[in-house]
C-alpha cells in the first residue's frame, strides 16, 4: 500500500508540476480529475487498520477525519457532474461552498476530542460543551459569509469563501501548535505535526485565491498553480495516517498523562475572538458592503452573547 500510495503521488505531482512551470496542460492532470484517487487514497489510508484500534476517541478523531475527506470527495464530484450542465453558478458555488464548510466542521470536532488526552481526564460537560461551541461557530460563519450575501449580495460569495477558508486554516494551524506543545506522546506529535503542515499548505494557497478573486494578483489558471500544495497537503495527510501504525508498539509502552493547562476552556476562547475578528476583516477590507453591515453586525453580537453563555457554562 506505501509503494501505491508513493506512486500514485508522484505521478500527479509530476504532471502537475509540468503544467505549472508551463510544459504545457493535460486535462486529466487538472486539479479537479486529480483530487478523485488522492482523496480515494486519504479515505483509504485513514479507514486502512482502523479496526485495529481500541481507544475509543481516537476512533472518533479518525472517523471525523475520514467523513471530512467524504464530503471533499462529494464537493468534488458536485463541480465535474455540473461543469458542463445548465446549473446557476450561484447555487453550484454556494453548495460546493458547503460542502468545504462541513468538511472543516469535521476536522474541527475531530480535533476538539482531543485523542491525545486520556479519556476520563475531560469531563463528559466540557467535550460536549466544546463541540457546541463548534457547531456554534461554524453556523455564525456559514450564516455570515455564505447566506446572508446569496440572500441580498450574491456576487460577494466568491471572496467570502475564500476568507472563510484562510480563517479555517489559521483557526486550525493554532490548534495542532497546541496540541503539539501540549501532547506527551510522540506518536501524537507526528500526527499533529504532519497534520499542521497539511494545514499550512491550505493556508497558502487560500491566501493566494483570496488574492485573486479580490484581484491583489492577476488572474491565473483557476488551478494549475493550487495543484502542488493541495497534493503536498495529501501526502502529509497520508503519513499522518500511516504514522499510527508505525508507532503501534511505541504507543504501547506510552502512558497518556493529561497535561496541564494554563487555560482550560480554550476553544470558546478562539470562537469568541474569531468571530469578531473575521467582522473587522470584512469591515477593513474591499470585501466591506454596505447593505450587509447591519445584519451582519446583528448576527456578530448574536454569536458572542451564545458563545458567552456557553462559556459560562463551563464549571
Amino acid at each position: 500500500m506505501v509503494i501505491a500510495t508513493a506512486v500514485l503521488f508522484l505521478g500527479v505531482a509530476i504532471a502537475s508540476l509540468m503544467q505549472v512551470f508551463g510544459y504545457g496542460r493535460l486535462p486529466i492532470y487538472s486539479s479537479l480529475y486529480a483530487d478523485l484517487p488522492l482523496l480515494i487514497m486519504v479515505l483509504v489510508s485513514i479507514r486502512y487498520g482502523l479496526r485495529h484500534i481500541e481507544d475509543r476517541s481516537e476512533r472518533y478523531f479518525w472517523n471525523l477525519l475520514s467523513l471530512g475527506f467524504c464530503v471533499w470527495l462529494a464537493q468534488v464530484v458536485l463541480v465535474l457532474v455540473t461543469q458542463n450542465k445548465t446549473f446557476r453558478p450561484v447555487e453550484v458555488g454556494f453548495t460546493s461552498s458547503l460542502l468545504f464548510f462541513l468538511f472543516y466542521v469535521s476536522l474541527m470536532l475531530g480535533l476538539e476530542s482531543q485523542p491525545h488526552l486520556a479519556v476520563a481526564s475531560t469531563p463528559g460537560l466540557l467535550r460536549l460543551l466544546d463541540r457546541l461551541g463548534v457547531l456554534a461557530f461554524f453556523i455564525g460563519v456559514l450564516l455570515y459569509c455564505e447566506i446572508t450575501p446569496l440572500l441580498i449580495e450574491s456576487d460577494s460569495i466568491q471572496a467570502s469563501s475564500w476568507m472563510v477558508y484562510v480563517v479555517f486554516d489559521l483557526y486550525l494551524s493554532l490548534r495542532l501548535i497546541g496540541f503539539i506543545r501540549v501532547a506527551r506522546e510522540r506518536h501524537w506529535q507526528r500526527i499533529y505535526g504532519w497534520l499542521l503542515i497539511a494545514v499550512l499548505l491550505w493556508f497558502v494557497s487560500d491566501i493566494l485565491g483570496l488574492a485573486i478573486v479580490i484581484g491583489i494578483i492577476g488572474d491565473q489558471e483557476p488551478y494549475g498553480m493550487f495543484d502542488p500544495f493541495f497534493i503536498f497537503s495529501l501526502v502529509s495527510v497520508v503519513i499522518a495516517a500511516r504514522s499510527r501504525e508505525l508507532s503501534r508498539l511505541e504507543r504501547a509502552t506510552e502512558l497518556r498523562i493529561e497535561p496541564l493547562y494554563a487555560l482550560h476552556m480554550g476553544p470558546l476562547i478562539f470562537y469568541a475572538m474569531m468571530f469578531p475578528l473575521i467582522h473587522i476583516g470584512f469591515t477593513k477590507s474591499v470585501l466591506y458592503s454596505p447593505s450587509l453591515a447591519t445584519v451582519r453586525e446583528t448576527l456578530v453580537l448574536t454569536f458572542l452573547i451564545l458563545r458567552t453563555s456557553l462559556a459560562l457554562r463551563y464549571p
